[in-house]
Parts: C-alpha cells; sequence; structure tokens
C-alpha cells in the first residue's frame, strides 16, 4: 500500500476509534424511577461491538432526567407514571451535564462531550412489539381503564368509572351526583307541602 494509501487508512481508523465514543441517541429501558426528582436509572437497549468482534454490553445510567412537558415557569404541565420496563429514548448532550443537573449551571472547561452520563430519558419509545395502537382520528389520553377522547368535530367522550372535582363542590362517583354533600339520587327534601307549593333546599 502507497503512503498515500496509509495515511488515508490511519485517518479513518482513528475517526473511527473518536466516534466509537460519540454517543447521540437510543433507546433504553427504565429499571427505577424517583417521581419526587423526575429521575430514573436507565439501561441502554443496544450494546457495542468492538473492534475485535467482542460484544459490550451496555452500562446502566443513573439519574437520568426524564423530560415531560412543562411550560409557563413549572405553572403547566403533564406527568404520568414510569415504572421499569417502560421504554424511553435516550438523548446525550455535546456538553457535560454535571453542573447543570444541580442548579443549571453550566461549566465550560470540562471536556466531556457526547458522554453516556449525560443523557436525559424522553419516555415513550418501545420496539414494535410493545407499541400500543394509536387511534386513527381522535387524540386520546388514557390511564389504566380511564380515557378522554376528543373527536375532529369537537365531541369529548369520557370513559371513567366517576369523576372528582377537587374544588369542593362537585363529585361524581358511578351513577350519582354529589354537590357539596348533597347525592342527586338519596337526597330529601323537607317541608313538603301539597299543590303548588315549592319545597325548601335539599337536605
Amino acid at each position: 500500500m502507497s503512503d498515500s494509501g496509509d495515511t488515508i487508512s490511519g485517518v479513518k481508523n482513528t475517526v473511527s476509534t473518536m466516534l466509537a465514543e460519540v454517543h447521540t441517541a437510543m433507546p433504553g429501558v427504565v429499571v427505577s424511577y424517583d417521581a419526587a426528582t423526575r429521575r430514573a436509572t436507565v439501561l441502554p437497549s443496544l450494546s457495542k461491538q468492538l473492534a475485535d468482534g467482542r460484544v459490550l454490553p451496555a452500562p446502566q445510567i443513573v439519574s437520568v432526567p426524564v423530560i415531560f412537558p412543562t411550560g409557563s415557569n413549572g405553572r403547566a404541565g403533564i406527568t404520568f407514571p414510569i415504572v421499569p420496563g417502560d421504554g424511553v429514548m435516550l438523548h446525550f448532550s455535546e456538553r457535560s451535564l454535571e453542573a447543570w443537573h444541580d442548579a443549571g449551571g453550566a461549566t465550560p472547561d470540562d471536556p466531556r462531550q457526547f458522554d453516556l452520563s449525560d443523557a436525559v430519558a424522553v419516555p415513550g419509545l418501545n420496539h414494535g412489539g410493545a407499541t400500543p395502537a394509536a387511534h386513527a382520528d381522535n387524540m386520546v389520553i388514557t390511564f389504566g381503564a380511564a380515557s378522554i377522547s376528543m373527536t375532529p368535530a369537537g365531541t369529548m367522550i369520557f370513559h371513567a368509572s366517576g369523576f372528582e372535582f377537587d374544588g369542593g363542590n362537585v363529585v361524581v362517583p358511578a351513577n350519582d351526583v354529589i354537590a357539596t354533600g348533597k347525592s342527586l339520587r338519596t337526597h330529601v327534601h323537607g317541608g313538603v307541602v301539597t299543590g303548588g307549593g315549592t319545597t325548601g333546599m335539599p337536605s
């Protein structure tokens, strides 16, 4: 091989070696999750094959921030339970997240780039056999046996065993409506008089 050929081969090998340590994104599986901190321990789903043919299993990554839709300085957001076995998409930061984890700061002189330890996780990525079907037309929010469907025509469809309004005014358990502690099904009226009179407030 010519000197130029050796040079090209050497450059390719150097680039390949460097790229082998660059992590961009890959699927992972949740090992554990702390809802209070929104941090998870995640096992990347893909192993690495070394140049000599050996397979290097991926290590668990600890304290991975889990990304939920959040805005308005924390006043708006959606969260849901994360359990072991849930699939996620791991994204690896191009700079170290070490200082940012604690207070949003940065460490410009930290040379770490695209490292496994600088991952964030987006829940919801599963392999084909574990991916539930989506509704073709409606927007659907589900949790357990409860669901809310919104149709393109503007109709909202609720499937639930009951409704509770935390403001303390109305509670709707199965087959009943309760307002300020009064059941629509079982409350009684006092002071009933036959004829054209009206009753008092429910008692």
